[in-house]
């Protein structure tokens, strides 16, 4: 068998799965043209506690899942990554044995197979073969030196000449001794093959092979993503589940509420005196730091670009964010510096008021029997992207100026953040651009550095603003110079 790296004439591609108290799996796939039995050798791995559910019980605690099997001849996966996300959407397979994806190396996994499925693949260096199997992230793996394993075998094997009923060879499609050699191979590992109906044409070509067949529920024929029909296998061998990451849950109910109390005195004694009487403007490092957790928006699940990232700051930071909140909006009504027309994060105001303002302008020009043209514009990736330098000076503007004003650069300069998903973190990265997601100022900066987009319009433009998600422009038009000037707007 070969192992990662190296390609030989019978080379074959293995994933274990082994129990206690019954025999392991092992899984194989294999690859094979007219032309050229070419094969590639991939590492042995194993899936932890696999045992047939008819023998077995599972424990207390512990999750076991029956396997499916898909053995799909791809025909070029590059180019069919939305009907690999409804085959494994709709099968629900615990294992895919790929063959034929003609890949390489530019071309990664994770473009084309969903995040909750582990990939080995080998790819021929000609760009066409190649193999792989996908195992579902959530079973366990062991690697296992263990022979006594219940094997199993598939792939496209190219073998027409052979007649699986009677095991006898007809046809001149390979030669006669090669085909021999395989029937001899599988009589002297007790092994027996799966697959009863031709998945390519009046052709057997695509083979599952076992030395339990006990073990097989049923093997049936699916729909193909070429021009070879899926082969689905129903196995009784159960896999162990992944354990849930661990997470730490405080019981407050526990908790001693008394000396909590207490404490929080303390600490806003200290915090009164030392920070808000005595500081400049300073924040505590601390602050700076956010844990940001990818919030799912719409789209594919495996692209990075549709989470929006939510960063969790400090409690305490947000205390005195609601504190600098308030008296920033009351500085901004009492000089009516916020445009009427930013619904956005308002008292008062919201999303519903911003669309009953629309649908009464469209009402009244429908009823004048006007023309009116919009214009839907949605900034993209608007909190990440501010320049904090021109976001800073335009505060400073509008009269935020002194202590406060020193509070919020410091506040957004020199932050960092990293990424907390399933109790796992990466690195920490420094954020030199935008407001934080997730903070209480961070809305109502945005508010105020687009507060001026209106001065870039025509009076007779009408302007409803959302924050991000939905910027309006529209006007009555009554000529082509009415639709240039709402272009140009």
């Amino acid at each position: 068998m070969d192992t990662i790296g190296n390609t030989s004439r019978k080379g074959v591609d293995t994933i274990e799965a082994t129990s206690r108290n019954a025999p392991p799996t092992n899984l194989v796939t294999s690859e094979a043209t007219s032309e050229d039995v070419a094969h590639t050798g991939v590492t042995s791995e194993s899936i932890g506690d696999a045992t047939p559910t008819m023998k077995q019980e599972p424990k207390q605690g512990q999750q076991l899942c029956n396997m499916k099997i898909l053995n799909v001849n791809f025909q070029s996966l590059k180019n069919k990554k939305e009907e690999l996300a409804v085959l494994i959407e709709s099968t629900e397979p615990s294992i895919i044995i790929g063959t034929e994806t003609w890949l390489n190396s530019s071309v990664y996994t994770s473009e084309i197979f969903p995040p909750n499925y582990n990939v080995v693949r080998k790819d021929r260096q000609d760009g066409y073969g190649g193999v792989l199997i996908a195992v579902r992230r959530d079973l366990v793996y062991n690697i296992i030196k263990n022979k006594k394993v219940v094997l199993w075998i598939g792939g496209d094997f190219n073998l027409p000449d052979i007649n699986w009923e009677d095991l006898s060879v007809s046809g001149h499609s390979n030669p006669v001794p090669l085909n021999n050699r395989f029937l001899d191979m599988i009589e002297n590992c007790n092994m027996q093959q799966m697959v009863s109906s031709p998945a390519h044409g009046d052709s057997t070509l695509d083979l599952f092979l076992t030395n339990r067949p006990t073990l097989i529920n049923k093997c049936t024929l699916l729909p193909g993503l070429g021009d070879h029909d899926i082969v689905s296998i129903d196995s009784d061998v159960s896999a162990k589940r992944c354990k849930p990451v661990k997470k730490k849950i405080y019981l407050w109910k526990k908790a001693n509420l008394s000396d909590m109390k207490r404490d929080c005195r303390l600490f806003q004694q200290d915090f009164l005196i030392k920070y808000c009487e005595q500081s400049s403007g300073d924040v505590p490092e601390d602050w700076k730091k956010a844990a940001v957790v990818p919030i799912f928006k719409k789209g594919e699940r495996c692209k990075a670009v549709n989470y929006r990232p939510v960063s969790f700051t400090s409690i305490v930071c947000k205390t005195l964010e609601h504190i600098v909140c308030s008296n920033i909006l009351d500085h901004l009504d009492n000089h009516q510096i916020l445009s009427e027309t930013q619904h956005g994060f308002r008292k008062r105001r919201s999303c519903t008021s911003q669309l009953l303002h629309t649908i009464h302008d469209l009402s009244n020009s429908i009823d004048s029997r006007n023309q009116i043209d919009m214009i839907l514009l949605e900034l993209s990736k608007a909190f990440d992207m501010i320049p904090q330098g021109r976001l800073l000076h335009k505060i400073q503007f509008y009269g935020i100026r002194g202590n406060t004003h020193n509070w919020i650069k410091e506040f957004l300069t020199d932050r960092s953040q990293r990424v907390v998903l399933d109790g796992c973190t990466s690195h920490t990265s420094s954020v030199p651009s935008g407001v934080p997601q997730g903070s209480v100022i961070g809305p109502l900066l945005f508010l105020l550095y687009i507060n001026d987009l209106l001065d870039r319009v025509s009076s007779e433009s009408l302007v409803r603003l959302f924050v991000m998600t939905a910027a309006r422009v529209y006007r009555n038009v009554a000529s082509k110079e009415d639709a240039d000037c709402l272009q140009k707007d």
